[in-house]
Parts: structure tokens; sequence; C-alpha cells
């Protein structure tokens, strides 16, 4: 299902999975300036799909990836971006919810130093059905 289009662009409820991520780092989180890497058979999707921010209340920015090589990756593709700026990463294909989160990003933005990293207690994400004890995320 995923081969001929993005994951990111199927539908969760009524919205394009993609929809989710930047709406919770600009409403929530309060970020306001964000880049979305993508592959180049995906990147111009995105960029209709989602325009340049304004709709969203922040600047959209775009870069491309020849193949999804992960988040170390991510993190070199966007340094210019960055620019030694404090960064959040979130993966598109994430959904990011639950009591306090909000009030969590913001605490996480103010940090100076150090990095704060968001997970979910999972039985074991890489058996089904899950079995033993770890922390991890399930795509």
């Amino acid at each position: 299902m995923t081969r001929p289009i993005s994951k990111q662009l199927l539908p969760l409820y009524d919205k394009p999975l993609v929809y989710y991520p930047p709406a919770t780092l600009m409403l929530a989180a309060g970020l306001r300036d964000i880049l979305l890497i993508s592959t180049l058979e995906h990147a111009p999707v995105f960029t209709r799909l989602l325009g340049d921010g304004p709709q969203w209340g922040g600047r959209i920015r775009y870069a491309t990836q020849s193949e999804p090589k992960g988040i170390a990756q991510a993190l070199l593709i966007a340094e210019d971006f960055i620019d030694g700026n404090p960064v959040c990463l979130i993966l598109g294909d994430n959904l990011f919810y639950g009591h306090g989160l909000p009030e969590q990003l913001r605490l996480a933005a103010t940090q100076k130093r150090g990095a704060t990293v968001f997970a979910y207690y999972v039985r074991d994400p890489r058996s089904s059905p899950p079995r033993s004890r770890a922390y991890g995320t399930t795509t």
C-alpha cells in the first residue's frame, strides 16, 4: 500500500497523517518554523498539500533526501536550517498525544542544554503480539 504513495499521506480520520506532526509542533509546542524532509518523489506532493505554512500559523520549508536513511541523516540535511539553534525532531508517521503533552513540549522547548526524548512504553515493538518489556515505537 505504501509503495505508490507515502505512508504519511494516508488518511487518519479526516486528514492525511502528515497533518498531525506539524499541528502538534505548532499548536501544542508553539514552534513556528518547520523543515519537512522528504524523498524527491514525494516532496512535491507535501509542498502542494501543506504549502509554506501561513495557514498553520508559521512557516514550512522543505528539503529532500535521495532515500530515507534515518534520524541522523535528517539532522545532517537540516544542519543549515538548524544553524546552531535549538531543534525539535518529530517523525511524520507518528502521533503524539496524551495528558499534559502541550505543557511537556513547551517545557522541552525552553531547555538551554541537553535533550528531551519522548518515548512510550510498549511491551516489545519487535514482536506480534508484544511479549517482553522494551521502550520503543511501532510503525
